[in-house]
């Protein structure tokens, strides 16, 4: 900010700060019932969560929850999707969804993603984005094959649990997210990309107790754009057979 030289009689000066000090006063009082009025407006509103618009489960769309006969997966119509021996073809959905598995589950797709998210595009996410969050019960398994990415998110990745992800791709990155990616808890993630093996536009963070293997052919084992951070007493492996 800059301030500059004013030069003035006494009286003058005296009814400039008068001035001054009346128009903070009254601004203190306009900001302060401003936030009282957001405040008690925030309140009454009801809070929007992020989540789901949609599904799509080997092909064929929901937009209310649904569930097949045998049990093996099921939806609740907003955030959460459960699987249980599921094997089957691409899951998407558009917003948010948590898939939680249980038990040895097959996702596969020879003709573009096994499991994405993408961002809300019909107007009732306000923030338009999009998160997969991927959680297994121990001695759990979901493997996910695919053409292109098999797990894909347009916004954040999170992965938690004590089960086993194997995800691999064909043609793109075997886990791939558009914003950051989070790996956790204490399951095994192994990630075969012909591309990269886990990728993120974001930061990457890996804290976990289990085994991560990240394998490319053409690029990266492991690609951060931003930050990769690794902790936690598990163990991390990445390789490229072309990458330098």
């Amino acid at each position: 900010t800059t301030a500059g030289t004013h030069v003035a009689e006494p009286d003058v000066r005296r009814r400039i700060g008068l001035a001054h000090g009346s128009w903070r006063r009254v601004t203190r009082r306009i900001v302060a019932g401003a936030v009282c009025a957001l405040t008690v407006s925030s309140l009454l509103m009801p809070s929007v969560s992020l989540a789901a618009e949609w599904v799509k489960v080997g092909g064929n769309k929901y937009n209310t929850a649904a569930s097949d006969e045998a049990g093996t997966w099921a939806w609740d119509g907003a955030d959460d999707m459960k699987l249980n021996g599921y094997n089957g073809g691409a899951i998407e959905a558009e917003g948010k969804l948590n898939v939680n598995y249980s038990g040895n589950n097959t996702v596969a797709n020879d003709s573009g993603c096994g499991i994405s998210v993408t961002k809300d595009t019909d107007g009732n996410d306000t923030d338009g984005n999009a998160e997969l969050n991927i959680q297994g019960d121990a001695s759990s398994t979901l493997n996910v094959t695919s053409s292109s990415d098999a797990i894909w998110s347009e916004g954040d990745i999170n992965i938690d649990g004590a089960g086993t992800v194997n995800a691999t791709s064909a043609e793109g990155d075997a886990i791939d997210a558009k914003g950051g990616l989070a790996i956790k808890g204490s399951g095994n993630v192994n990630a075969t990309g012909e591309s990269n093996g886990i990728r993120a536009h974001d930061d990457i963070t890996i804290d976990n107790s289990g085994t991560i293997a990240a394998k490319a052919t053409r690029n990266p084992g492991i690609n951060a754009h931003n930050s990769l951070t690794v902790k936690g007493d598990g163990k991390v492996e990445a390789s490229s057979i072309e990458a330098m």
